[in-house]
C-alpha cells in the first residue's frame, strides 16, 4: 500500500508572504532533494549537502575532524572580558575550502552583542518578559511601529545567527524586504566562513558541558515557545500573517545553508515553534471538548426547563438566561474551531517547509533532532500526526548509518506503542517495519540500539503485533552466546523482559478462556495457583526460545553459566520476585505432589504439572539466586535494596534466604535423583554454597549448617555412584564437557575437603565399588557399564585430594587394562560407538595416571622429596614403570594398518601427551635438577631410573616418524576433500566429496588432534625431518582453530620445560600440566 505523503494536504497556506516564501525554500531544496522522497539516506555520510555541509558524528560530539574546540580568550580592548566559550573553526574553513580570513568576534570593532542572546546567555531575566517585550515590539501600534517592528525582526535574526556563533549580524533595512532574505542570509554565512573561531552556545559538540552555556539551549527554546504562545493569546497568531510569515521566512533560509552549525541552529528553533504549535493545537482541543460538554449540559438543561409540566414563575428568565450561555458557548466554539483550523494548516506547513527535507539531513546530529521532535509531535498530537504517512518517517531512518539515530527512532516508537488503544494506529506501521526491528533485535552491534529493539518487540507483544514463531525468535536470543559479551548484562535482562510480557500475554490468554476453572480450584492446596500458573508459562516460554536456539545451527558457550545469567536476570522482574517471596514458592512448588490432588482435570494438571525441563529451570532459578545471593552480586544488592522494595516494611537478611536453600536441597536432590540434569543443577547450588566464600569461610560454616554439608555430600555421592552418565570427552575446555551432566560432578569432586570423617569414608566405599564393577564390566565384556565406570572416575580425580587415591586403586591393573583396551577394538560383537567411547575413555583415564604423577614430582624440589614418605615415593616410582605399557599399546595401535583412523588419531593423541611429557621431563628436570643437588639419590631413585628404563631415545625411529606425518596427510586430505578446501591445500589432490555437517566436524576435531599431538612432540626435538613445517604448512588454510590449537600445544611443552629449567619464574602450572583457570 502506498503511504500518502502529508505534503499534499500543505497546498492551502497562511498567508501570501508563507505561500511565496515555502516556494522559494522548495525550489532552493529542489536540488538538494532530487531524489525521491521515500529513499532511505545513503550510508555515505561524506556527501556534503550544498557542497558545504560536513557530517558529524553519531553522539552528541562532532567527528574529531570537525569539532569546535575552545580557543584561548583574547583581550578586548576597553571592553569587559567575556566568559564565553570558543571553539577552533579553522579544520571547518579547510574541510569546505574556503579562505581563511580574520573576522572573529575580537577584530569586530564597537560590537553590539544582540540583546535577546545576551539575555538568554544569563538566567536574569525571566523568559516570558523577554518574549514579551519582543512581541510588543512587534506589533506596536505607535508612530515608529514600522521601524520597531523590523528593529524586532532584526534582534529575532540576530538572536539566530549569534546562536550559532556568527558575528556577522544584519541591519534593520537587512530585514525590511523578506524576499532578500535567501540572499541576505548567503552573504551573512560567506562571512560567517570566514571566522577563524567563533562560539556555538547551543553545544552541538563538546562545548555542551562548559559551564558557560549550562541552561542556553533550554531557555532559547523556551524563548520561541513563549512569543508563539504570546501570539496565540493575543490573536496575532492567527490574524497577522506577517507574525510566523516572517519567522518562517528566515528560519527556513538559515535552515538550507551549507555551513553545518547555522542549518542545524535554524531547524532547531523550526522544531520548537512546531511543538509549540502543536501544543496549541491541543490546548484548543480540549477547549473545544469543553464547550461541547457546557453545550450539551446547557442543552438538556432546556429541554429538561421546557418540558416541565408546572414551570416555576421565573421560568423564561431562566429560558433566556441559558440560551445567552448556549450563544455564548457556542460562540466560543466556533471561534476556537476557526482557530484550530488555522492551527492545523500551520502545523502542515512548518511541518513540509522543514521536517521533510532535514530528517534527512547529511548530519545525523540533526536527523536525530528531527525525529526526537516527531515523537514528541506525535504524542501530543496524534489526532495530525498519529497516522502511516508521518509515522513512516520512523521507519526510513530504522536503517540510519549512525546509531544514535536509530537509537533516537527507538526511543520516539515505544511510548507509542505503549500508548492505551494504539494497535489500530501502528497496524500499518509495524507490518512494513516490524521485520526490520527483529533484524535490529538479532544482528544489531550496538548494545543501546538493541536494547531498544527489544523493548519494542516487548511492546508489540503487548499489542498482539508478533507471530509464535517471531516470539521464539526473540526469546532464543537469551540463550545467545553472544548476548555475554561487553554490555550483554544489559541485553540479558532486557530479553529477561520479553521473555516476562510474552508470558504474561499467554497468561491472560489462558485466564480468559480457563480463569473460572482455576479459581474454583484455589482452595484445593495451599499453593497459590496464578503463581504457579505463571511460573509454568514462562518456563514454557523458555523451553520454546530453547528450543529455536538449539535448531538454529550456533549452539555455542556454557548452558549452566547462560540459565543462571538468566535466572538472576528474571529475579529482579518484580513479577517473578515477588517481594523476594518466589525463592520459597518455588522450593514448595518442586517439592509439591501433584499426583495427590485428585479435584484437577486433565487440563488443568498439565497446565500446572511440572515437567522435567520445568523442574530443571526451577532448579536454575534456585541455582541463579544462590549464585547472587552468596556472591553478593549486583542482582543481590538490587533485590535487597529498600528501594526494590518500597513498600515492604520487613526485608529478610542474606542468611535466612541461604538457610531456606540449604535446608530444602536434601529433599530436592532426593527428588531429582534419577534425573541427571536436574541433579546437575542441585550439584551447581551445593558448590556455589561450599566454595562461596564470605567472611573466611564457606557458606555451610557460614550459617552453621555444616551437618548439612555432610548430608548433602553423602546423598550427592550415592547418587552419582548409581548414576549412568551419557558419555562425553573430559577435556575442561571443550565446550560439549561444559555443557555437560559430567561438568557440574566433576566441580563437586573439586569442592569436597577432606575436613569430614563421613565423607572420606564414603568416597573410599565408592572408589572401592567403582574398582570391582570396572573389573566385572571388562571380565563380562560390558563396554556400555566399563566406559560408564571409568567416566565416574575421571570426575573423581577431577579432586586434587582424590587423584591418589584413584592412582593407587587402578596402577596395579594398568597393564590389563591397557590390553583390554586394544583387544577392544577388534571385537566384531560390540556395538561401534560404545567400543570408540570405552577406547577414549580408558586411554584418558591411564593417560593421566601417568602425566599427573610426572607433573607432581617434577613440580616438586628435590629437597623437598626427600621429607615425602617412602610409601609415596614408592608410588610415583610404580606409576612412572606402567608408562612403558601404555606407550607401548598406543604405539601398536598406531602402526596397526587394520585399525581404523578413529582410533589411531585417538591413540595419537594420548601417546603424544604422554611420550612429549617423559621426554621433556628427563631432558630437563633429571638434568638440572639431579646434578649434586641434596635430593639427587631421591629424585633418581624415584624418576630418574623409572623413566631411564622405558628407554626413550632421543629420536623416535624413523618409520614411526614416517607412519605418524602419513597417519596426519592422510586427514588433512579427508577434512580437505569434505571442507571443499582440497584445492587449498598443498599436497595430494582428489575430488571433493559430499559429507555431512557432522561428519565434517568429526574430521576437523580428528585433523586437529593429530597436529596438535605432532606439534607436542615437535617441541620435544623428538623428529629427525622438519614434522613441524608440514603441520603448519596449511594452518591459514584449515581454519582458526586449527591454528590456534597447534600453536597452544607447542607453548605447552614449552612452558613445562621453562618451567622445569627455572621453576620459581613460572607459576600457574596444576598437577595435570594444564595452565589454572
Amino acid at each position: 500500500m502506498t503511504l500518502e505523503s502529508p505534503e499534499d494536504d500543505a497546498d492551502t497556506s497562511i498567508g501570501s508572504r508563507l505561500r511565496r516564501t515555502n516556494r522559494n525554500i522548495r525550489k532552493r531544496r529542489a536540488v538538494e532533494d532530487s531524489e525521491d522522497e521515500s529513499e532511505i539516506i545513503s550510508d555515505d555520510e561524506g556527501n556534503n549537502e550544498a557542497g558545504n555541509a560536513v557530517s558529524v558524528d553519531d553522539a552528541a560530539d562532532l567527528s574529531s575532524e570537525d569539532e569546535y574546540r575552545p580557543a584561548q580568550n583574547k583581550k578586548r580592548g576597553g571592553r569587559k572580558k567575556r566568559r564565553i566559550a570558543r571553539s577552533n573553526h579553522d579544520e571547518q574553513l579547510s574541510n569546505e575550502g574556503l579562505r581563511n580570513v580574520s573576522g572573529n568576534i575580537d577584530e569586530v570593532e564597537d560590537f553590539e552583542e544582540n540583546k535577546i542572546f545576551e539575555a538568554l546567555s544569563n538566567s536574569a531575566k525571566p523568559v516570558f518578559e523577554l518574549a514579551t517585550e519582543w512581541i510588543e515590539a512587534f506589533t506596536d501600534q505607535g508612530e515608529e511601529s514600522e521601524n520597531k517592528k523590523f528593529d524586532a525582526v532584526k534582534d529575532f535574526v540576530n538572536f539566530v545567527l549569534r546562536s550559532c556563533g556568527c558575528v556577522s549580524l544584519v541591519k534593520r533595512h537587512d530585514v525590511i524586504d523578506p524576499d532578500r532574505a535567501d540572499q541576505t542570509v548567503t552573504e551573512v554565512q560567506e562571512l560567517f566562513l570566514s571566522q577563524k573561531q567563533h562560539e556555538y552556545p547551543l553545544g552541538l559538540g563538546s562545548n555542551a558541558s562548559i559551564p558557560e552555556w549550562k541552561g542556553f539551549r533550554a531557555r532559547a527554546a523556551e524563548f520561541v515557545e513563549q512569543i508563539v504562545f504570546i501570539a496565540s493569546e493575543r490573536g496575532i497568531l492567527y490574524e497577522n500573517d506577517d507574525f510566523i510569515d516572517t519567522i518562517v521566512s528566515w528560519l527556513g533560509s538559515m535552515s538550507t545553508v551549507g555551513e553545518r552549525s547555522m542549518r542545524f541552529t535554524a531547524t532547531f528553533y523550526s522544531l520548537q515553534l512546531e511543538t509549540t504549535l502543536c501544543k496549541i493545537y491541543t490546548q484548543s482541543s480540549t477547549f473545544i471538548a469543553r464547550c461541547q460538554r457546557q453545550l450539551t449540559s446547557e442543552t438538556k438543561n432546556l429541554e429538561r426547563l421546557k418540558s416541565m409540566a408546572r414551570k416555576p414563575r421565573n421560568a423564561k428568565q431562566r429560558e433566556e438566561a441559558i440560551q445567552h450561555r448556549i450563544e455564548m458557548i457556542s460562540d466560543n466554539s466556533l471561534s476556537y474551531t476557526k482557530k484550530r483550523g488555522i492551527l492545523e494548516k500551520l502545523v502542515k506547513d512548518v511541518f513540509s517547509t522543514f521536517f521533510v527535507h532535514r530528517y534527512k539531513d547529511t548530519n545525523p546530529q540533526l536527523r536525530k533532532e528531527c525525529i526526537a521532535n516527531l515523537g514528541i509531535w506525535v504524542k501530543e498530537l496524534p489526532e495530525l500526526f498519529f497516522k502511516p504517512v508521518y509515522l513512516r518517517y520512523f521507519g526510513w531512518l530504522l536503517t540510519d548509518p549512525k546509531a544514535s539515530v536509530r537509537l533516537q527512532v527507538l526511543k520516539s516508537l515505544i511510548p507509542l506503542y505503549q500508548r492505551p488503544n494504539s494497535a489500530s494506529a501502528l497496524r500499518q506501521f509495524t507490518r512494513h517495519f516490524k521485520d526490520t526491528f527483529i533484524q535490529m533485535a538479532v544482528h544489531e552491534s550496538d548494545t543501546s540500539v538493541k536494547v531498544s529493539a527489544i523493548s519494542l518487540l516487548g511492546e508489540m507483544v503487548k499489542n498482539s503485533f508478533l507471530e509464535d514463531d517471531e516470539t521464539r525468535k526473540i526469546s532464543s536470543l537469551i540463550f545467545n552466546e553472544n548476548e555475554m559479551d561487553e554490555g550483554g548484562e544489559r541485553t540479558i535482562k532486557e530479553l529477561a523482559r520479553f521473555v516476562s510480557a510474552v508470558e504474561q500475554e499467554k497468561y491472560s490468554e489462558f485466564m480468559e478462556v480457563r480463569g473460572s476453572s482455576l479459581k474454583s480450584l484455589k482452595k484445593s492446596i495451599s499453593l497459590n495457583l496464578n503463581d504457579m500458573l505463571k511460573f509454568k508459562l514462562l518456563f514454557k516460554v523458555l523451553d520454546e526460545g530453547h528450543q529455536y536456539y538449539l535448531h538454529s545451527g550456533e549452539v555455542d558457550g556454557s548452558e549452566y553459566e547462560k540459565l543462571r545469567q538468566i535466572a538472576e536476570a528474571l529475579f529482579i522482574i518484580p513479577r517473578y520476585n515477588m517481594k523476594n517471596e518466589s525463592l520459597e514458592f518455588l522450593i514448595s512448588y518442586i517439592l509439591f505432589d501433584s499426583s495427590s490432588v485428585t479435584e484437577w482435570s486433565g487440563t488443568v494438571r498439565s497446565s500446572l504439572e511440572l515437567s522435567t525441563w520445568d523442574t530443571t529451570m526451577i532448579l536454575a532459578f534456585i541455582y541463579g539466586i544462590t549464585s547472587s545471593f552468596v556472591k553478593e552480586s549486583s542482582t543481590y544488592r538490587i533485590v535487597m535494596s529498600r528501594r526494590f522494595h518500597r513498600n515492604l516494611s520487613d526485608i529478610k537478611d542474606r542468611e535466612y534466604y541461604l538457610v531456606k536453600i540449604i535446608t530444602s536441597l536434601p529433599k530436592i536432590i532426593s527428588l531429582v535423583s534419577t534425573d541427571v540434569s536436574s541433579l546437575a543443577f542441585a550439584s551447581l547450588i551445593f558448590c556455589d554454597l561450599i566454595k562461596g566464600e564470605s567472611s573466611g569461610t564457606n557458606t555451610f560454616r557460614e550459617t552453621n549448617q555444616e551437618s548439612l554439608l555432610v548430608e548433602i555430600a553423602l546423598l550427592l555421592l550415592q547418587y552419582y555412584a548409581e548414576a549412568d552418565l551419557p558419555f562425553t570427552t573430559l577435556e575442561t575446555d571443550s565446550q560439549s564437557y561444559a555443557n555437560s551432566e559430567a561438568y557440574p560432578i566433576g566441580l563437586f569432586f573439586q569442592c569436597l575437603t577432606d575436613d569430614y570423617t563421613e565423607i572420606n569414608i564414603k568416597i573410599d566405599s565408592m572408589l572401592v565399588g567403582l574398582h570391582e564393577t570396572l573389573i566385572s564390566s571388562l571380565d563380562n565384556t560390558k563396554l556400555s557399564e566399563a566406559t560408564n565406570t571409568v567416566l565416574k572416575l575421571l570426575l573423581i580425580m577431577q579432586g586434587d585430594l582424590l587423584f591418589d587415591k584413584v592412582s593407587k586403586l587402578f596402577v596395579g591393573d594398568v597393564e590389563n587394562l591397557s590390553k583390554f583396551a586394544k583387544s577392544a577394538v577388534y571385537s566384531e560383537h560390540e556395538d561401534m560407538e560404545n567400543k570408540k567411547s570405552f577406547f577414549v575413555a580408558i586411554f584418558d583415564f591411564l593417560c593421566r595416571i601417568i602425566t599427573h604423577t610426572l607433573i607432581e614430582v617434577a613440580i616438586s624440589s628435590p629437597e623437598s622429596l626427600i621429607q615425602t614418605e617412602n610409601e609415596q615415593l614408592e608410588m610415583y616410582t610404580e606409576r612412572l614403570s606402567k608408562a612403558q605399557v601404555i606407550l607401548e599399546t598406543l604405539e601398536s595401535i598406531i602402526e596397526d594398518g587394520d585399525i581404523g583412523i578413529f582410533y589411531k588419531i585417538a591413540a595419537l593423541k594420548r601417546w603424544a601427551e604422554v611420550y612429549s611429557f617423559l621426554q621433556m621431563v628427563n631432558k630437563h628436570c633429571v638434568v638440572q635438577y639431579a646434578a649434586g643437588s641434596e635430593g639427587a639419590e631421591v629424585l633418581k631413585r624415584v624418576f630418574s631410573d623409572p623413566i631411564r628404563g622405558l628407554n626413550l631415545e632421543e629420536k623416535i625411529p624413523d618409520s614411526l616418524e614416517e607412519t605418524l606425518v602419513s597417519l596426519f596427510v592422510s586427514i588433512e586430505t579427508k577434512y580437505g576433500e569434505a571442507s571443499g578446501l582440497l584445492g587449498d591445500l598443498t599436497g595430494d589432490q582428489s575430488d571433493t566429496t559430499e559429507t555431512s555437517t557432522e561428519e565434517q566436524n568429526l574430521l576437523r576435531y580428528q585433523l586437529v588432534m593429530a597436529g596438535r599431538a605432532l606439534e607436542m612432540l615437535a617441541a620435544c626435538d623428538v623428529f629427525n625431518g622438519d614434522v613441524k613445517f608440514r603441520v603448519e604448512k596449511n594452518k591459514d588454510t584449515l581454519g582458526e582453530l586449527y591454528k590456534k590449537e597447534i600453536g597452544n600445544a607447542y607453548e605447552e611443552v614449552e612452558k613445562l620445560g621453562k618451567y622445569l629449567d627455572h621453576p620459581t619464574e613460572l607459576d600457574g602450572l596444576d598437577a595435570n600440566g594444564d595452565d589454572e583457570a
